[in-house]
């Protein structure tokens, strides 16, 4: 009925957006990390606490270990 397409329609795009954090987040916390290395680089203790408090904030969310091995294993080369 109308009523349980209502239901199942809120519900997938209650999935959607859930997916979409995940996604904006794990594209934030890449972008951190590059900046951060940067900021490292150039001794921007400013711009490196920065970075991290913002880092920090993304890790109450999920976990980025697979993001981080990634970046790092790239920024090794």
């Amino acid at each position: 009925s109308q009523a349980s397409g209502s239901i199942s329609q809120s519900s997938v795009g209650a999935v959607q957006e859930a997916f979409q954090f995940f996604i904006n987040s794990e594209r934030a916390y890449t972008q951190l990390y590059l900046a951060l290395s940067d900021a490292q680089k150039r001794s921007r203790s400013d711009l490196v606490q920065k970075y991290q408090i913002q880092m920090s904030t993304l890790l109450k969310a999920t976990s980025y270990r697979q993001v981080a091995q990634r970046l790092s294993s790239s920024n090794s080369d």
